[in-house]
């Protein structure tokens, strides 16, 4: 089994971390982030590319996980007789 750290210095790609730090506060100069989130296809799901910058990355990630289940499930259903759902939780 390999273990991976996932918790990475933020650096200089999404903010700085000196200037998020309040006084008295102590600031946490790690962070578990997604790679990628640069290469959301907003276009794809008709989203505008302003409202795709404000979007959480988990709710991309729902959106293009849910595009490949339902993809590869209709790809199931017409090779064969098979019946496909999709669930997310809301909330």
């Amino acid at each position: 089994m390999t273990i991976l750290d996932c918790a990475v210095t933020p650096g200089g790609c999404r903010w700085d971390v000196e200037s998020v730090q309040l006084p008295g506060e102590v600031t946490v100069p790690f962070g578990a982030l997604l790679g990628g989130v640069d290469l959301f296809d907003a276009s794809a799901f008709g989203i505008s590319v302003p409202e795709a910058v404000l979007m959480d990355p988990q709710q991309r990630l729902l959106m293009e996980a849910a595009a490949e289940a339902l993809t590869a499930g209709l790809r199931a259903a017409t090779s064969k007789a098979a019946r496909c759902a999709s669930r997310a939780p809301s909330g």
